[in-house]
């Protein structure tokens, strides 16, 4: 819609998000990805000559992977990390709960496990908490699992957890895979 939301030096791999909320207005709008390589140089390893950095380096310049647009709404769950130990019988989820809304809002956060086949495995204790409006909420959860089900070459079985926050008459999911494995040497 005509206003820049962000500019970013965007290296191969980095995970980024911007919000859009404060520049999207109801109808139509316009989103525009510009992607630039500006003129940056190194000298070759002989110092003899200057090279562009795509060139020397050998890299191509641009999107890497996947681009999304996701609606979100204003109390959702981001950066989540699943760490499942087999050692101490157990799976613990760690998340970040973000209020993007302008007033601080009550919220549910719910967690669930699923097998492959999309049954329920393994469900975490419901938790209330209040998500204000200047900083994320550091969310962990633990749940004992006696008999987990395990991932192996021999048996690659992901696993599904799903994360739900409600606040305000909104809900967010996120459904995130993972394996439950465990190496150690003793």
């Amino acid at each position: 819609n005509g206003k820049e939301i962000a500019t970013r030096s965007i290296y191969r791999y980095n995970n980024y998000s911007f919000d859009l909320s404060a520049t999207v207005t109801s109808g139509s709008n316009e989103l525009v990805i510009r992607f630039r390589n500006p003129d940056r140089y190194l000298r070759g390893p002989d110092k003899a000559y200057i090279v562009p950095v795509r060139e020397y380096w050998g890299v191509p310049m641009g999107l890497f992977g996947h681009a999304w647009l996701v609606s979100r709404p204003e109390v959702f769950a981001d950066q989540i990390l699943i760490d499942p130990s087999l050692e101490k019988k157990r799976l613990t989820l760690r998340a970040s709960i973000l209020n993007a809304g302008p007033h601080q809002a009550r919220a549910t956060v719910s967690a669930s496990v699923f097998d492959p086949e999309g049954r329920e495995v393994l469900k975490f204790r419901e938790q209330n908490l209040e998500a204000g409006t200047d900083e994320p909420i550091d969310l962990e959860m633990v749940k004992r699992w006696r008999r987990p089900i395990l991932w192996s070459l021999e048996s690659p079985r992901l696993l599904r957890l799903r994360l739900t926050v409600t606040a305000n008459g909104q809900t967010d999911v996120t459904d995130t895979r993972f394996g439950f494995r465990e190496i150690s040497i003793k």
